[in-house]
C-alpha cells in the first residue's frame, strides 16, 4: 500500500479536490434530504484526527470499516467536511501492513509487540503448576483446544484494552494484561507464604479476556451487541468455562481464576458481581487498576518537561508532571 498518495485528516483543507484518504469509520447512518434524496453521514478517522463526511448513497460502510476513499473537502454548517466520491478499497485490520496501522490508529510498534510476546512467554514458562500453564498455553497459543475457539482467542494479540481511556491501541489488551502480570508476579513472590503466584499471574493475564467479545477490534468504534448487553466480565467468565472444557484443571484452581475475572473491578458499584475474596484476586484488582491509571496519565503527559498540569479523562483529575525533577 502506497501511503505517499494518502493525505492525513489533519492536513485536509477546504477546497481540496480529488483527495485520497485511508480511514476507519467510527459512525455511519443514513438520512433523507428535503428533496427526498437518501444520503449517508459518517465520521471518518485516522490517527491524526476525525472529520464529518457525506456519501451520496443510502448504503454506507459499516461502523468499524477500514476504507481508502476519494473525495473533496468542503464545509457543512461551519465544519470542515469530506464529500466522498468513490470508495476505492476496503480492508480487514489483520491484512493491513504495519505502516497502514501506524497511519490509522495508535498501535504498538513491532519492537513493543516483540517485547510483550517475550514477557508473556517468560511469565508462562515460569508457571510451575502444569495445569495452569497448559490453560495459559491454550488461551494464548491455541494448544489443546478446537480450532474455532483458537481463532476467537487470537484476537487477544491485537485487540485494544479500551475504546478511549487506557491502552486504546492495537495490541493494547495484551500489553495491559502482560504488564499487570509482571507486576502481580513481583507482589506474589514478596508474599509467597500467603499468595499462590501461578494463580495470581494467570488471573492477571486473563482478567480482561472477555474484551475480545465485548468490543470491536478498532479502538473507538464501540462494542458488539452482546458486549453492550453482557459486558466483558460476564463474557470472560463464560469464555474461561468454555476453554476449561478442553484442559485438565482442578476445580478449585478454576474457581480461583473465575473469581479473579468476576472480581477484578473491585466493587459491585463498578461492575464486579463479587468483591475480591482471595489474596490473589485482591492483588490482581489493585494492580490492573493501577496499571490502567498509569497508562492513562502517561498518555496525557505533555512532551515538555515541567510544563505543568494536564487533564486526565480516566481519573478526572489534574496531574502535575515532572514535579521535582532535577533540571540541571
Amino acid at each position: 500500500m502506497n501511503l505517499q498518495k494518502i493525505t492525513k485528516i489533519e492536513h485536509l483543507k477546504e477546497g481540496m479536490e480529488n483527495v485520497i484518504i485511508l480511514v476507519y469509520v467510527s459512525q455511519a447512518y443514513t438520512f433523507s434530504s428535503k428533496r427526498g434524496e437518501r444520503f449517508s453521514r459518517l465520521i471518518l478517522n485516522d490517527k491524526s484526527g476525525s472529520i464529518n463526511a457525506f456519501l451520496k448513497s443510502p448504503l454506507p460502510p459499516r461502523s468499524g470499516s477500514i476504507i481508502r476513499v476519494r473525495g473533496n473537502v468542503g464545509n457543512y454548517n461551519g465544519n470542515k467536511t469530506f464529500y466522498m466520491t468513490e470508495i476505492m478499497n476496503t480492508y480487514k485490520v489483520e491484512d493491513l501492513p504495519p505502516e497502514a496501522k501506524e497511519h490509522l490508529f495508535p498501535s504498538l510498534t513491532q519492537e513493543e509487540i516483540s517485547k510483550v510476546k517475550k514477557d508473556l512467554i517468560d511469565l508462562i514458562n515460569r508457571t510451575e503448576d502444569t495445569e495452569i500453564q497448559n490453560l495459559l498455553r491454550a488461551i494464548f497459543f491455541g494448544e489443546g483446544i478446537p480450532e474455532h475457539l483458537s481463532e476467537i482467542l487470537k484476537r487477544i494479540w491485537h485487540y485494544p484494552a479500551a475504546s478511549k481511556i487506557h491502552h486504546a491501541r492495537i495490541g493494547g489488551l495484551l500489553q495491559h494484561s502482560v504488564k499487570a502480570g509482571k507486576l502481580v508476579e513481583k507482589i506474589a513472590l514478596e508474599y509467597k507464604d500467603f499468595v499462590i503466584r501461578d494463580i495470581a499471574v494467570a488471573g492477571a493475564l486473563i482478567h480482561d479476556i472477555g474484551k475480545i467479545l465485548e468490543q470491536k477490534e478498532i479502538p473507538g468504534t464501540g462494542w458488539t451487541e452482546e458486549g453492550e448487553l453482557l459486558g466483558h466480565i460476564a463474557m470472560g467468565y463464560e469464555l474461561l468455562i468454555e476453554i476449561a472444557r478442553y484442559i485438565d484443571i482442578a476445580p478449585d484452581k478454576l474457581t480461583a481464576l473465575k473469581h479473579i475475572i468476576l472480581s477484578h473491578h473491585g466493587e459491585k458499584e463498578k461492575g464486579s458481581p463479587v468483591v475480591p475474596l482471595t489474596p490473589e484476586a485482591l492483588i490482581v484488582h489493585a494492580i490492573e487498576d493501577l496499571e490502567s491509571h498509569i497508562d492513562s496519565i502517561i498518555g496525557s503527559a505533555p512532551e515538555e518537561p515541567g510544563r505543568g498540569e494536564t487533564p486526565n479523562a480516566f481519573s478526572k483529575r489534574i496531574f502535575y508532571y515532572h514535579l521535582g525533577r532535577d533540571r540541571r
